[in-house]
C-alpha cells in the first residue's frame, strides 16, 4: 500500500515531471486506502489536459498507479 501511494506522489505530487492539483493527488491517496479496506476497486481520474489518472487493484493483491497522457492534434481546412 505504502509503495502505491509513493508512487502516486512520484507520478503526480509536486516533484513529477508535470505535477497536478494536490487535491486531486489527495483523492487519489485516499482511493488506495479505500481499495485496501475493500471498499472499491479502483478509479479513472481525468485529470484534463490529456492527462488520466489510474488507480486500480490488480489480481495479485498489489495496486496499479497509472499515468496516461494523450496527445492529439487536428487540423481542419
Amino acid at each position: 500500500m505504502q509503495k502505491a501511494k509513493n508512487r502516486i506522489n512520484e507520478l503526480f505530487g509536486d516533484n513529477a515531471e508535470r505535477p497536478i492539483d494536490t487535491d486531486v493527488v489527495e483523492v487519489m491517496l485516499k482511493t488506495v486506502d479505500a481499495i485496501e479496506a475493500r471498499h472499491m476497486k479502483g478509479i479513472i481520474i481525468d485529470v484534463g489536459m490529456g492527462v488520466k489518472a489510474k488507480v486500480a487493484k490488480m489480481a495479485k493483491e498489489s495496486i496499479k498507479v497509472e499515468r496516461s497522457e494523450t496527445s492529439k492534434k487536428t487540423y481542419e481546412e
